[in-house]
């Protein structure tokens, strides 16, 4: 989802069911914190697992580059967020 340089992905354990990772797991703590590894940082939200069960959504992924951004800059982005999610799917032994 999206519009201009503002986009918006969900992060969720099923994609049919959009069913969120368990508590114990801590998927959002630990996407938080590889990101800051990778050099980026990300909006908290009360998606997830903190999430009231009748609203089934997963982690919001916003992504809100400045206007400003060069191409190069982009795509070092890009790489910084695919790394991130490689690592944390590692983490989580999702595959």
């Amino acid at each position: 989802r999206g519009v201009g340089l503002l986009r918006v992905g969900e992060l969720v354990k099923e994609k049919e069911t959009m069913t969120f990772f368990e508590r114990e797991e801590h998927a959002g703590q630990r996407f938080q914190a590889t990101a800051l590894r990778n050099g980026l940082a990300f909006y908290g939200t009360l998606y997830g697992s903190r999430r009231a069960p009748g609203l089934r959504r997963g982690l919001p992924l916003f992504l809100m580059p400045p206007i400003c951004i060069t191409r190069a800059e982009i795509d070092d982005l890009v790489e910084r967020l695919d790394a991130t999610l490689s690592e944390w799917e590692e983490s989580l032994g999702v595959v």
